[in-house]
């Protein structure tokens, strides 16, 4: 029997990280890039990111068992509808991309507050991390429904805390669909498997992160299209 719509196994993930500016959120999708490339390979995984432009985010998927994208800061950004249906059907984009109709997916959004993002996105996630706690009315309301008043007040508690204990910049707090809400330890990786879609590559010498990178593509475990400065080093 034919349907009218495309099936395939591709394993979707939207994810939320809420904090102030400077707050940690690039610090847990490091951790997070991180984390995949532990568990599935680091030749198995797109780990990208940009600012801001949800549009050139997407363009980054690739032909990998895991794609992991991040969008730094969508708060206020002027998101094109177009844009946003992509972003919910980003399983079809993949296949239609790459041809791949396996794998996982991976969305986390960067925002100073829920209430400057479309209300779309804001509404359908399945997971929410914390790096500060929400601070104006609208978005206390609204995470009350989620993490309750107790948890609430954890976070700032824990926001307090830090700044007597460096090491709690390393914990955030976390909140699963169906599983709950806790804090996690999330530290900063060794090594930066993120990449900057938007990173300037010209007339500079190479990080240490991307010295690493390298020898990764050297050795086969990062694919040549993935990283500009894999190009820029050879």
């Amino acid at each position: 029997m034919e349907v009218g719509y495309n099936l395939n196994h591709i394993r979707q993930f939207q994810g939320i990280v809420l904090g102030r500016p400077g707050s940690g959120k690039t610090l847990v999708a490091r951790w997070m890039a991180d984390r995949l490339c532990e568990k599935y390979g680091a030749r198995n995984v797109n780990a990208v990111s940009c600012s801001a432009d949800l549009g050139t985010l997407l363009s980054g998927v690739r032909g990998t068992l895991v794609n992991f994208l991040f969008l730094d800061d969508l708060t206020l950004s002027d998101t094109k509808k177009a844009d946003i249906s992509r972003y919910f059907r980003i399983r079809h984009v993949i296949e239609e991309a790459t041809g791949r109709k396996d794998g996982i997916v991976i969305t986390l959004l960067g925002l100073h507050r829920f209430y400057g993002c479309d209300p779309s996105i804001r509404t359908n996630f399945d997971f929410l991390l914390f790096r500060s706690a929400p601070t104006n009315k609208f978005d206390k309301n609204f995470t009350e429904g989620y993490l309750g008043k107790t948890q609430i007040k954890l976070l700032s508690a824990m926001e307090l805390d830090r700044m007597k204990k460096p090491a709690l910049f390393n914990t955030t707090f976390a909140w699963l669909k169906g599983e709950g809400a806790g804090f996690i330890h999330t530290p900063a990786p060794e090594y930066n498997m993120l990449y900057d879609m938007t990173q300037s590559i010209s007339n500079r010498e190479p990080t240490k992160d991307e010295l690493y990178r390298y020898l990764l593509w050297k050795q086969g475990y990062v694919d040549d299209p993935i990283d500009e400065s894999v190009k820029y080093l050879k």
